[in-house]
């Protein structure tokens, strides 16, 4: 895969790491700005944190959209989601969808 590539080329190959501790820092920030920063020609120009945001953005239009959470009124939903970089609260509170992150 090209990440991999990229990652060795602009990170490992040109570093001289002093412990794993060290290589694991690095790495892990290359990633996050690979992922949060550099857009990706295969997502027109978009960066694949804004690629999984617009696709929550949808998910929650649909949900929204098919009337998701009406047969739970008056009870409080609570869904909570993680990965790599956010965590996620969901909650259905007077008949709004509240998502803090």
């Amino acid at each position: 895969m090209r990440i991999f590539l990229s990652l060795k080329r602009e990170e490992v190959w040109p570093s001289d790491y002093e412990n794993v501790t060290q290589t694991l820092a690095a790495v892990g920030h290359w990633v996050d700005d690979y992922n949060r920063e550099r857009p990706h020609q295969a997502l027109k120009n978009r960066t694949p944190h804004e690629v999984r945001r617009e696709a929550l953005e949808s998910t929650l239009s649909a949900a929204r959209h098919i009337n998701a959470g009406r047969d739970h009124y008056d009870h409080e939903i609570c869904i909570l989601t993680a990965d790599f970089h956010m965590a996620t609260d969901m909650s259905y509170d007077d008949n709004a969808l509240v998502v803090e992150m």
